[in-house]
């Protein structure tokens, strides 16, 4: 009977723990521009003997809240994945079918942790400061300020100058009667 199974079945393994299936691009990681992407069970299969298993295909399906597809400059879509990322981080699945049959499926993994380059993470915070909604509101309160004290210094210097136009006018009066007192002496 064991003769009679190991000359009709072929046992076969599909893939191993951390064998790598893909490489997506990895954005703002601290050197690196890629991660691997690995399994994370073993797979193994039966099948008759003489199977064709030129059918067997992979499919890949990516988490979509973690891994997303962006378009390079040769216009060709790849998935990418944001940094940070840590070893072991789930990616999406990977499911193997052969002529048709799914004969088994496994998660795939981020192979490696890889931080976020520091300048990127700078800038992006500075980003995330500026264009909040707390920011917004403290540069909208600043502007009014800023307003209403060109107000008070326009309102100011006005007042200063119809005031030196006043006690222009004024002074200009009293040279006036000056002199005309000073003629009406001279003529007595």
């Amino acid at each position: 009977m064991v003769n009679w199974s190991k000359d009709r079945y072929n046992y076969f393994t599909l893939c191993r723990a951390g064998d790598a299936l893909d490489e997506i691009l990895l954005e703002q990681g601290k050197n690196s521009d890629h991660i691997v992407v690995c399994t994370k069970d073993k797979i193994e299969a039966v099948s008759y003997t003489g199977d064709d298993l030129s059918g067997l295909e992979i499919k890949i399906i990516y988490d979509t809240d973690r891994v997303y597809t962006v378009t390079g400059e040769d216009g060709k879509t790849r998935y990418a994945v944001k940094a940070p990322i840590t070893k072991g981080e789930i990616l999406g699945m990977a499911e193997f079918t052969l002529n048709g049959n799914l004969v088994g499926s496994t998660q795939l993994l981020a192979a490696d942790s890889i931080d976020t380059d520091t300048v990127i993470k700078f800038f992006e915070t500075v980003e995330s400061m500026l264009f909040s909604s707390t920011a917004k509101t403290i540069l909208t309160v600043i502007l009014v300020l800023v307003g209403l004290y060109i107000l008070y210094c326009v309102a100011a210097f006005t007042v200063r100058v119809v005031k030196k136009v006043k006690k222009d006018a004024n002074d200009t009066k009293k040279e006036q009667k000056l002199k005309e007192l000073k003629e009406r002496k001279n003529k007595k």
